[in-house]
């Protein structure tokens, strides 16, 4: 799944998996992904997740001299920009590399180091790469834990299969507290 791989590429990239991590020092691995566009993600984030970029340039000239102000000549605009949105989906079909590169550049701290963190991370669409002379080891991502059903939650299931038995068995009989009948005298004492 997408989010938890790229947790676990970012932790190995920064150095955090080793005993010598400081959040000052490049420390961290290099990470190579492969089968990039293996990659599966849950629920309906194919088609409701979306990567949005604004386009257009705008470049700064030097104004004139003269005393005359000329808003043309101060600020140029090259070409109209706008909004621009992909889906996951058409990500996944054109580059399914860049959408593990931005989970997991998105996960790393906004500091000096992002950038040479991003150069040890190498990421590729498919199973060929161009590292076979180095020593590779596969990671093997560790098991999720799932927590357990909420207690009050679980109390309620239990209580609905133990009224479902019942129910089957024929006999409704629940405990409840005594009632008092108006007409007995001993229950007014």
């Amino acid at each position: 799944v997408l989010g938890r791989l790229a947790s676990q590429i970012s932790t190995v990239v920064q150095g955090k998996d080793k005993p010598t991590y400081a959040p000052n020092r490049d420390d961290g691995d290099m990470c190579i992904v492969l089968n990039a566009k293996d990659v599966c993600v849950t629920g309906r984030k194919l088609t409701d997740k979306f990567y949005r970029w604004h386009t257009g340039q705008i470049s700064s000239s030097i104004p004139s001299p003269s005393p005359r102000f000329d808003p043309s000549l101060s600020t140029e605009l090259r070409y109209v920009g706008n909004l621009k949105e992909r889906s996951l989906k058409d990500q996944m079909a054109k580059d399914p590399t860049e959408v593990i590169r931005k989970a997991v550049l998105r996960m790393l701290p906004r500091n000096k180091l992002r950038d040479d963190r991003d150069r040890k991370l190498r990421i590729f669409a498919g199973s060929e790469h161009p590292f076979h002379d180095r020593p590779i080891e596969p990671y093997v991502m560790p098991p999720r834990q799932v927590r357990e059903m909420r207690p009050r939650a679980r109390r309620a299931m239990i209580r609905a299969q133990k009224k479902a038995e019942q129910q089957e068995q024929g006999t409704t009989h629940t405990r409840r507290g005594k009632k008092r009948e108006e007409g007995d005298p001993e229950a007014n004492v």
